[in-house]
């Protein structure tokens, strides 16, 4: 079931200020996305499909010397296909946090390396490792850092939808 819910009643003139879906699983209670009046597009545990390519972003509040992992589901393309991920956490400053902006290679849904031109890593902080798991997915993992501050965290992956 989805719908449209606007702050004009359907048959009246004027501008609608905001279209929204509802899921089917709930019977419609809850948002899966939203076009507000200013055109902010949110949605929920999905992902953006542009021109064929599938935009996924993640964000948390991660402590520093904690390891996590995120996964993603990717589609498992016949040849060669790339995604680029971005991912940074941070609890103050550079010397606090990490990050990286990787380029993962697949071809036949086998993983064919990684291309990596950004890379920070720091003793407080921990790094950012990304890799191919089943499924296909593809894997980020922050690694500990020895310092205990909390942070935002966040990952962007781009590629074939």
């Amino acid at each position: 079931m989805s719908g449209i819910v606007g702050n004009q009643p359907f048959g009246k003139s004027g501008i609608i200020g905001e279209f929204l879906s509802k899921g089917i699983a709930d019977r419609g209670t809850s948002e899966s996305l939203k076009v507000d009046s200013s055109g902010n597009v949110t949605t929920t545990n999905s992902k953006f499909i542009i021109n064929a390519m599938g935009i996924q972003v993640y964000e948390a509040y991660w402590q520093n010397n904690v390891s996590y992992t995120v996964n993603f589901p990717v589609r498992n393309i016949s040849g060669g296909a790339v995604w680029r991920i971005e991912a940074a956490h941070t609890h103050y400053s550079n010397s606090y946090g990490c990050a990286t902006s990787t380029y993962k290679v697949f071809y036949n849904g086998g993983d064919n390396g990684s291309m990596t031109p950004y890379n920070h890593t720091t003793s407080l902080g921990g790094s950012f490792a990304v890799a191919q798991t089943s499924g296909p997915n593809i894997s980020v993992t922050k690694t500990a850092g020895s310092y205990s501050g909390w942070g935002q965290a966040i990952i962007i992956i781009i590629g074939p939808s």
